[in-house]
């Protein structure tokens, strides 16, 4: 893991300019198990879920996560933040954060948060309508969370 730190994204308006003509942007959404994966990019917007990451030890998961990044280009973590459905704050919460800043640190690529309420529901209910077997979605349910989350950031910020 590299000693840099890098701040979280404070400006909407600063995405475009930070994809540039080829960056992409990385959605997670952080579970307890496992970090679901996605893409996006800017123009024109096209997000794919591409896959679930079973977590393993924390150096093994983010050298993971830098691959990743590397390999597709990623300009930008769009991290999903488990609030509540009152829009409070959590016990999850605090962790995600930690583990946002890890996750930048580690891949020296800033971040920004997105709520991720009713991402896994949403995910679930397109997985749904597509014909999946409720034994396939179990495995692709975390990708495509990752991918309504970067679709909600994506709806704001592009």
């Amino acid at each position: 893991m590299t000693e840099n730190h890098i701040a979280p994204l404070e400006d909407i308006k600063q995405t475009r300019a930070l994809l540039g003509a080829l960056g992409r942007m990385g959605g997670i959404d952080v579970g307890t198990k496992t970090y679901g994966l996605a893409l996006a990019t800017a123009d024109p917007l096209i997000v794919t879920p591409v896959k679930t990451l079973v977590k393993t030890k924390q150096a093994q998961d983010f050298i993971a996560l830098q691959k990743f990044a590397r390999e597709n280009n990623v300009a930008l973590w769009v991290i999903g933040l488990p609030l509540n459905m009152d829009s409070t704050a959590g016990a999850r919460v605090q962790a995600v954060k930690t583990v946002a800043r890890n996750i930048s640190r580690a891949t020296s690529l800033p971040y920004v948060f997105e709520d991720e309420r009713l991402s896994s529901h949403y995910a679930e209910g397109n997985l749904i309508s597509a014909g999946i077997r409720a034994a396939k979605r179990k495995n692709l349910i975390d990708a495509h969370a990752a991918a309504v989350i970067l679709e909600s950031y994506a709806a704001r910020a592009l």
